[in-house]
């Protein structure tokens, strides 16, 4: 790998090290329906999470029921609606080590014999949906009383599967395959818990501006995840003004090394777009030298 390309790499695995499942924060993130849809460790029939309010953005680490309590204006809100939501999903949430695996795993009913496991992994297949939107008359309620942070929407109703398991590096190893888009990974699983009920909440903040999940204390809400602090400010400095290295006159004629900052500062641009900063145009492409005239 030539210095343009592993320097490529580098911003880019810079970029991406908010998206990497880290804590018990970080495992939300990996939920395929969403940043704003919470997984439900111990499905039933029960419904009465539905409406329930927070005094915070929620916290990965912590069950929903007992962040939440019962919503003072919750005869409010309209009428339960249900509504189909046909899909299936299947992901796998890395843990990383034996501590948080523990946490993790436990939260989701799994016993010691799960505590090698290095991931989360589930598949599931949801059906319906059912939601209590907020209406004017709840906000003037809320308006006399706390009704805090924001409140349990919707309900989504699905059975399937959870299992606790170590990712293998050969397929044959494995006894177990989660698909996710394209790619197929294996693992060899310690234990399986087979699931139906409400699978998963719907949790909406009464600012609709404000973050759908707490944050770590090292990072930040960016519109869709956390992300370290400090790093919507360094990249937007990247984007606005580029790299400094890049007016030194000792990279004047070396194209391919001007070339590489221009594409890191493209990629610092749309990183910041994506994660809802400041819609700062990405720098030019270079303009290719002009024929010689023969």
């Amino acid at each position: 790998m030539g210095r343009r390309e592993a320097s490529l790499v580098a911003l880019g695995l810079a970029l991406a090290a908010c998206g990497e499942p880290r804590t018990g924060y970080d495992a939300q993130s990996d939920n395929p329906l969403g940043p704003s849809f919470w997984m439900v460790p111990t499905p039933s029939d029960d419904d009465s999470l539905l409406s329930r309010t927070f005094v915070r953005p929620p916290d990965g680490a912590l069950s929903l029921e007992e962040q939440s309590m019962p919503n003072p204006c919750a005869a409010h809100l309209g009428s339960p609606h249900a509504a189909q939501m046909p899909n299936h999903y299947e992901n796998a949430v890395a843990t990383l080590n034996s501590a948080q695996a523990s946490a993790v795993l436990s939260l989701y009913g799994f016993d010691a014999r799960a505590s090698s496991a290095t991931h989360l992994l589930y598949k599931v297949s949801t059906s319906a949906k059912v939601t209590r939107l907020d209406t004017p008359e709840y906000l003037a309620c809320c308006q006399q009383h706390d009704c805090g942070w924001g409140y349990v929407q919707s309900l989504i109703f699905g059975e399937g599967e959870y299992a606790a398991g170590a990712e293998v590096s050969a397929e044959a190893r494995g006894n177990y395959t989660v698909v996710n888009g394209r790619s197929a990974r294996s693992f060899q699983v310690k234990e399986t818990k087979a699931i139906k009920g409400y699978i998963a909440a719907l949790i909406v903040a009464h600012d609709r501006n404000q973050a759908v999940q707490a944050c770590p204390p090292d990072q930040e809400w960016a519109k869709f995840e956390c992300a370290p602090k400090g790093q919507m400010v360094e990249l937007e400095r990247l984007c606005r003004y580029g790299k400094p290295e890049a007016s030194s006159a000792f990279w004047a004629d070396n194209p391919s090394m001007l070339d590489l900052y221009r594409e890191q500062q493209a990629m610092a641009c749309t990183w910041v777009a994506r994660h809802g900063g400041p819609n700062i145009a990405p720098p030019a492409a270079a303009e290719p030298p002009s024929p010689t005239a023969p």
